[in-house]
């Protein structure tokens, strides 16, 4: 019934940081080692009662920087090395309520978002070819603790997760790769949008018959159902194709094509339903019970449009 925080911050210097760097590899034309750029983390946190004794929250933030340097990659308009950057955000949140002296209800979740603005980066490839990703997750539920009976409790949950991994091309141009020097340069051809959902709830009614002529049983039956879905997306490329060259990009030597965009989805529900009775007689217990489960995973009616060449 107090309200508490905390505040924390991270940082790793970069003089701290030796590096390898030797003259060798310098003449060889490498810039930079694999080292951290950047790293930073900053997090706060705050809970305590809305309502004393009945209501109670808690939230936190954390954010962090992680940008680090590749060996050989380098920024299109410059030519000069460039970190490939990352950013984390996190949220949590948390809250109790206590509905009556028998009954509780609790929720939490958590939603994060990772961002890459050149994913892929490589000494092959450089700023103008790297990809853009965004990926937001989450994570959330809810709990409802009641005590019906001095001998009897039920506990309902229902929960939930997805994500959204979304990669795209950043330069709006042809994708192409070169056979001899392995360089890529354009817009990416890997470019796709992969979400998924799970949703799940079950619930548990529990008896105990201690003290009575049943003797000590602790009796529970449950039912749970689980629902998840993925569906997938192959985002186009530019014109559908990719080109290949040699000897630096000097000579044309083939051509992939590509049927996209298309998506996919599988899914998949679960349930089942139990009965189970802990039975002690003196020293002996016997643990007797049922439990029926059942597994689909299917896919809806699909195709491509054929929007590819």
């Amino acid at each position: 019934n107090k309200v508490h925080g905390l505040v924390f911050y991270d940082r790793e210097p970069l003089k701290l940081q030796s590096s390898n760097l030797s003259q060798d590899l310098i003449k060889q034309g490498v810039t930079n080692t694999s080292s951290v750029a950047r790293y930073q983390s900053f997090h706060g946190d705050v809970g305590g009662p809305a309502i004393k004794d009945k209501f109670w929250w808690f939230y936190a933030y954390r954010h962090l920087d992680g940008d680090n340097w590749t060996p050989g990659y380098v920024t299109t308009k410059t030519g000069q090395p460039e970190p490939v950057f990352l950013s984390l955000n996190n949220h949590a949140t948390k809250l109790n309520y206590q509905i009556n002296s028998k009954n509780t209800i609790s929720y939490s979740s958590q939603y994060n978002k990772k961002a890459l603005p050149n994913s892929g980066a490589s000494a092959f490839v450089d700023s103008d070819s790297t990809s853009l990703t965004d990926f937001p997750y989450w994570i959330q539920g809810v709990t409802l603790n009641s005590v019906l009976s001095k001998r009897t409790t039920l506990e309902v949950k229902w929960g939930e997760f997805g994500w959204r991994w979304w990669q795209r091309q950043g330069k709006d141009e042809i994708a192409r790769e070169d056979l001899d020097t392995r360089l890529i340069r354009g817009g990416r051809n890997n470019s796709f949008v992969d979400r998924s959902h799970h949703m799940n709830i079950s619930g548990v009614l529990g008896y105990n018959s201690s003290g009575t002529r049943l003797g000590n049983h602790n009796i529970r039956v449950g039912y749970g159902y689980l629902y998840e879905g993925a569906p997938y997306t192959f985002l186009s490329p530019k014109d559908n194709i990719k080109t290949f060259w040699r000897g630096g990009f000097a000579t044309p030597a083939e051509i992939e094509t590509y049927d996209t965009p298309f998506s996919f989805e599988n899914k998949t529900t679960h349930q089942w339903t139990f009965v189970n009775d802990t039975w002690n007689i003196s020293r002996l217990a016997l643990n007797v019970g049922v439990r029926l489960d059942s597994f689909q995973p299917y896919y809806n009616e699909q195709g491509k449009s054929g929007a590819g060449p």
